[in-house]
């Protein structure tokens, strides 16, 4: 049987603290800003952390309707 006790072993733990919230900015920031010119509250974006949320949200912002762009 596979010991998942040793499965991020090999990296220590302040590597991984430092890789996770990189990670996390790097997808949370842009989905903030997105929702955020829909119109829609920005806060939104935070339930992006748990992927199978996170489809949900791009599907929605595909066919969700946007603002109208204002020239000038």
């Amino acid at each position: 049987m596979y010991n998942f006790c040793n499965y991020m072993a090999p990296w220590p733990v302040g590597l991984w603290l430092l890789i996770i919230p990189v990670v996390l900015f790097l997808w949370i920031f842009p989905l903030w800003r997105i929702i955020g010119r829909t119109g829609r509250h920005p806060a939104i974006s935070l339930i992006g952390f748990f992927p199978p949320t996170a489809l949900i949200i791009l599907w929605w912002l595909a066919f969700a309707k946007w603002p109208k762009v204002r020239n000038g």
